[in-house]
């Protein structure tokens, strides 16, 4: 009965472990996607400042200036909004990967515990075993003195 418990229980976490492996290759693809789009809103980020009505050197009127600030700031925005998915996506991944490194040990002590019960069956049923062919051996010791 304990047997099948442990059995049960170790097979419970083998699919927990599974489930956790899943959530981290999850975490993982989201972490990439976050981080490709980062750099695409920086490289365009960049290239936006670079493109300034200012530094063209043509007469820019003050509304083509103002629109070019608006876009800039709203840029800003989106980056540091993006920065912060990033990160969030960084945290879920290493949290995600913490909990399959605990879903593993856990399956480990399981296992080593199941080890250790299967040993000490073993040795149980030899001693037994064991018992069992010395009363045997007594037995015909004392027939063979009797007769």
């Amino acid at each position: 009965r304990k047997r099948e418990t442990l059995s049960l229980l170790i097979d419970l976490g083998r699919r927990a472990r599974d489930n956790a492996a899943a959530d981290v290759a999850r975490a993982v693809r989201l972490e990439n996607r976050e981080r490709e789009m980062m750099a695409k809103l920086t490289r365009f980020q960049d290239d936006y400042r670079d493109a300034t009505p200012k530094r063209q050197g043509q007469a820019t009127g003050s509304q083509a200036i103002e629109t070019h600030r608006l876009f800039v700031d709203r840029l800003d925005g989106a980056v540091e909004d993006q920065r912060a998915r990033e990160t969030r996506a960084a945290e879920a991944r290493a949290q995600s990967e913490v909990a399959l490194s605990l879903t593993e040990r856990r399956i480990k002590a399981l296992e080593r515990l199941q080890q250790k019960k299967q040993l000490t069956e073993r040795r149980r049923d030899e001693q037994r075993a064991q018992r069992v062919t010395d009363e045997q051996a007594a037995l015909l010791a004392r027939r063979s003195r009797t007769r």
